[in-house]
């Protein structure tokens, strides 16, 4: 696929004394990949959902999507502050930008299709940035709404089309419904969201300047956000259908680097085994990790993945990207939010004894599988 590139040049003017005017440059470039896979599987250490008995009350969720739309209606750099509670300081004018006159469908990117293709971004949207000199960044923000849209309680509307396995049944997307089991085909289901974006951290700042371009790769994963569901009312996510039966969806994990090669993409699935005090259910969560090609980590999410079960409610929030990723020296990760540890020794592969650690002073030892 021919690679789209968007390009944002920032002019600065130079004069002097009977010198001529002549103009510098900063160019910044970014793209948007997927992390999706087109079957999402969100329970069981081996995968094999069909066979796995997962308790009573319990449907698991096997999604196949033949598409997954989401609507990019602007990206720019961020910097300063605390992207995960306060928000960031300073940022940059739009540098890919939808025009507000185009649908949400015109502005949307399929997040199905994975990392084989290298840039869902398409069409026109550059605008001219102007800068006083070098600035330094250390993320960027993606936004799925107009711009302003977010202040007057606007929504964005994702579309979808496929099936969804709970238990032994097979539903359809249905476009009245959401989901339906006298389906025999799919039809595009469409979901409205309020007004939100997404920020993420460069695991190194950048610097934007005259003769210093900034490029960059944005990796979005919708695995885990799109799902059935039977109890509507505890899906803590935005959802089409009754409360019997529904289909849900909710915000796409980002993730940022300015490493071009395709990353490592580890799922896990964390099970709570002690704890220290009752005042919290953490039952389904999943961790997401992307790898560069150093081996390095570009990111991670903290999320809850569904299960269908009336006590699937484990998060007060559908799920959190992890500001901070840090490499100890045994190999194992740290996960910060807010200045925060919420993970500390988190280990890799199928080690077991992960212990986590809340924004509270709760302490949880979970159990782990790895589930890609």
């Amino acid at each position: 696929m021919k690679l789209v590139m968007f390009m944002a040049i920032a002019a600065i003017s130079i004069s002097g004394c009977g010198k001529k005017k002549t103009t510098k440059s900063a160019a910044v470039s970014a793209k948007v990949r997927s992390t999706g896979l087109s079957t999402l599987k969100l329970a069981g250490s081996d995968l094999d959902l069909t066979t796995t008995t997962l308790g009573s009350g319990m449907l698991a969720n096997v999604v196949t999507l033949e598409y997954y739309k989401v609507p990019i209606r602007r990206i720019n750099l961020i910097g300063g502050g605390n992207h995960g509670a306060t928000g960031y300081t300073s940022a940059s004018e739009n540098f890919y930008t939808c025009d507000a006159a185009k649908t949400d469908a015109e502005c949307s990117i399929d997040l199905s299709q994975g990392l084989t293709v290298d840039n869902l971004l398409a069409g026109a949207g550059a605008s001219a940035l102007t800068v006083s000199g070098d600035v330094t960044y250390d993320g960027a923000a993606v936004e799925f709404c107009v711009d302003g849209a977010g202040t007057s309680g606007g929504t964005y509307k994702v579309k979808i089309k496929g099936s969804v396995l709970m238990g032994s049944t097979t539903y359809y997307t249905s476009a009245t419904s959401g989901l339906s089991s006298s389906l025999t085909a799919a039809e595009e289901a469409e979901i409205t969201i309020p007004c939100s974006g997404a920020s993420t951290y460069f695991a190194d700042n950048v610097t934007l300047g005259p003769d210093k371009p900034v490029s960059m790769v944005i990796y979005a994963d919708p695995n885990g956000n799109v799902f059935g569901t039977t109890y509507k009312s505890l899906a803590n996510s935005n959802c089409l259908g009754e409360e019997t039966l529904a289909l849900c969806a909710g915000v796409p994990s980002i993730f940022l680097t300015v490493d071009t090669a395709t990353p490592t993409v580890e799922r896990y699935k964390l099970t709570v085994t002690t704890k220290t005090s009752t005042s919290a259910a953490y039952r389904n969560l999943m961790v997401k990790m992307l790898f560069n090609s150093s081996d390095l980590p570009i990111g991670g999410t903290l999320q809850e993945y569904y299960l269908n079960d009336t006590a699937d409610k484990s998060l007060h929030t559908a799920f959190m990207n992890i500001g901070t990723v840090t490499k100890n020296a045994d190999s194992t990760f740290t996960f910060s939010y807010s200045g925060n540890s919420i993970i500390a020794n988190f280990k890799r592969g199928t080690d077991t004894g992960n212990k986590v650690l809340t924004t509270v002073t709760e302490v949880l030892t979970f159990d782990q599988a790895k589930l890609q």
